[in-house]
């Protein structure tokens, strides 16, 4: 393993001194979890809410790290011991160090409430058909795993593409100082984190961080269906490229307006310039993985073939066209590196056991991602295919979290046979469904769709005018979620299962997997 740091320049980067220890000890990786430290590595020691770093210096030592960062001494084995004022904030100047190093390194980073992380997968994708590329593994994107997952950076690497959350205003701008990007992509402005930064305004404000930090030269990729990323245009010192459906009418729109000299509260801001866009036609299936669309451009146009379902992942795939194009990759590169894109983690991955088609989708969620899963399940399925959603609970919706669980409910009642919700939460989830079913026979279904309306086209016929649903139960745990299906699915279904990472219902794709392919009595 190449070597990173010593001991000593630990201690310098972050402000700290040597407490014990060899000073030369070198120091070839980044860890902050005792279980996960590989032999070299720097361990830091955080504290958190549920655990304190500091409690786990020696079983990180005996592991085999070199180093361990600290607030202040620990028992650390033979591992030097670097005490410094605030670990958190040594390593984000170990982070900046790392990224010093290569100052021709194109980066670009992406941030949004949802689709992040598919979206950093299609970039990378893309971009690999020009650059060797260097992406953050899962979504290590935040204040610890972004700086960390720098040390995976060598000289070979030509570009880099880093996903950037946030749970707080001013996390995304620290994590710009950190990674210095070129590029930055916005994906869209949910309600995720509603219950730490209380309204969409301040959700967009905060995203907006990445685009207010671009160099003059940079490209802030900006998706023009969602309004508030859309004005991010006015706050962006970069070039700015569309994507979406409505890019060319964007692009149009701010080509006829005078160049914006201001965003709220913040006069003399320079208005972002214009000079691309990015949009898809003649979007349709192509099999029930995958989706074929016309990329069109001020460019030209070329032909793709998406190995990923539904429409958000063809916004998704506009979010990664605009970066490559931007980067100078033709369209036909484009579009192979589209073509080549695989998803990772649990992201609708497909799981066929014992004539059941289960949709895993349970690396998080939030209202537009589960909209979002519910219309492929059924477009997975076909119009006359048995759906059955297992939604659980989904976190950080602040005040609008009974209307999002709600609302996640009523369109469930259009799309799926049978529902499942799951937790504490979920009880929303069927209240909704429920709601709708109510409400099929006319009036008001609530927000998200209206009762007595009827499915999309193309998903078949539907019960009650406007909803599908023929049962709703709701079950306090994954445990309970698992009964009921064991005795419910039957070959030929198709289950999608999403909820919150905190909900941990893989455990309910796992066990149904297990169960559905042992043979029946």
């Amino acid at each position: 393993m190449t070597q990173l740091f010593t001991a000593a320049e630990i201690a310098a980067l972050t402000g700290g001194r040597l407490a014990a220890g060899d000073p030369n000890a070198g120091v070839s990786g980044i860890a902050w979890d005792s279980r996960l430290v590989r032999p070299g590595d720097c361990f830091v020691a955080l504290a958190g809410e549920r655990a304190d770093g500091h409690d786990f210096a020696a079983q990180a030592a005996a592991r085999g790290a070199a180093c361990v960062l600290a607030a202040r001494p620990v028992p650390a084995g033979d591992a030097a011991v670097v005490v410094c004022p605030d670990p958190l904030l040594g390593l984000g100047r170990l982070g900046l160090a790392l990224r010093s190093r290569h100052p021709h390194l194109r980066v670009v980073g992406i941030t949004g409430s949802v689709g992040k992380t598919t979206t950093k997968e299609m970039t990378a994708a893309v971009l690999a058909e020009r650059f060797r590329v260097f992406r953050t593994e899962g979504n290590l994107n935040s204040e610890v795993g972004l700086p960390a997952s720098l040390a995976g950076l060598t000289d070979e690497h030509e570009a880099a593409v880093l996903e950037m959350g946030m749970r707080a205003p001013g996390e995304i701008a620290y994590l710009a100082s950190i990674a210095r990007p070129q590029v930055g992509v916005v994906t869209n402005v949910g309600i995720t984190h509603l219950e730490l930064l209380g309204t969409q305004e301040n959700i967009a404000l905060a995203k907006s961080e990445l685009v207010r930090a671009l160099p003059p030269d940079g490209v802030a990729v900006l998706n023009a269906d969602d309004p508030r990323v859309r004005a991010m245009a006015a706050a962006t010192p970069a070039r700015v490229w569309f994507y979406g459906l409505t890019a060319r009418e964007a692009a149009d729109d701010a080509a006829a307006a005078p160049v914006a000299t201001g965003t709220a509260g913040e006069a003399g801001t320079p208005g972002g310039r214009v000079v691309g866009w990015v949009t898809a036609e003649n979007a349709r299936p192509d099999g029930p993985m995958a989706q074929r669309f016309r990329l069109v451009c001020h460019l030209g146009e070329a032909d793709v073939r998406l190995p990923a379902p539904g429409p958000h992942n063809l916004l998704n795939a506009l979010a990664a066209a605009a970066v490559g194009l931007s980067q100078g990759l033709d369209l036909e590169a484009v579009a192979r590196g589209l073509s080549l894109f695989r998803n990772a983690g649990n992201r609708l991955r497909l799981v066929e056991a014992g004539g059941v088609r289960i949709l895993d989708d349970t690396y998080n969620a939030a209202p537009a991602s589960v909209i979002a899963a519910l219309e492929v399940m059924r477009g997975f399925a076909g119009p006359e295919g048995r759906c059955v959603a297992v939604l659980g609970d989904m976190y950080e919706l602040g005040a609008l979290e009974v209307e999002g669980h709600r609302q996640v409910g009523m369109v469930a009642a259009r799309l799926t046979d049978e529902l499942v919700a799951v937790g504490q939460l979920g009880r929303h989830i069927a209240e909704g469904a429920r709601a709708a079913l109510a409400g099929a026979g006319g009036g008001s279904a609530g927000a998200g769709f209206r009762g007595g309306e009827g499915p999309p086209e193309g998903q078949g016929p539907v019960a009650g005018g406007g909803t599908r649903l023929r049962e709703v139960h709701h079950v306090p745990d994954n445990a309970g979620a698992i009964a009921w299906l064991k005795e419910r699915l039957r070959p030929g279904d198709t289950v999608l299962v999403k909820g919150s990472r905190g909900m941990k219902m893989e455990e309910i794709v796992q066990a149904l997997a297990a169960h559905l392919d042992r043979p029946q009595p």
